[in-house]
């Protein structure tokens, strides 16, 4: 992360502000201040973490998932038979936190912040599926974008793609 001197003076300022203001993580915040004071540069690639950012095309991705995922519950409740299709298999389950946690952070933005799919469960975990969900889900889109009707989904469309 490149700052300026002013930039660098103005988070200083910043951290120490919420040391004081929020002392159980005061600790936390004086080491951040540290860093930027004294311009750590390996250090300094941490507080990129806190400031990530994610692209236009991951974002509309995730929406795209999570607008797969309301497919297939819309389409799985018109079913007249439901084929031993598991609903519990049609929940959005969300992202890994120790490994997408940016996209898991993406999925509660649009959830409690922008109130998005709130009709998903977000479950004891908020949204934390405990491992690694992308790739699936990628497969899962592909199959769902080839589908002519994706609003009204056959049983045999749901199962190939919970399947993928």
């Amino acid at each position: 992360m490149e700052m300026t001197n002013a930039q660098r003076l103005i988070l200083s300022n910043q951290y120490k502000m919420m040391s004081m203001l929020d002392p159980d993580n005061g600790e936390r915040y004086r080491r951040q201040q540290t860093i930027v004071e004294r311009g750590y540069g390996l250090q300094m690639r941490e507080l990129d973490r806190d400031f990530g950012q994610m692209s236009e095309d991951v974002c509309r991705t995730i929406i795209d998932i999570m607008e797969l995922h309301h497919a297939l519950q819309v389409s799985w409740s018109n079913l007249k038979e439901k084929q031993d299709i598991d609903e519990r298999r049609l929940a959005f389950l969300g992202f890994d936190a120790a490994t997408e946690a940016r996209y898991l952070g993406y999925v509660r933005f649009m959830v409690f912040t922008e109130g998005r799919y709130t009709h998903f469960d977000s479950g004891s975990h908020g949204f934390n599926a405990q491992t690694k969900m992308w790739d699936k889900y990628l497969r899962m889109l592909a199959v769902w974008q080839s589908c002519p009707r994706q609003y009204h989904l056959s049983a045999v469309e749901i199962t190939q793609i919970i399947n993928a």
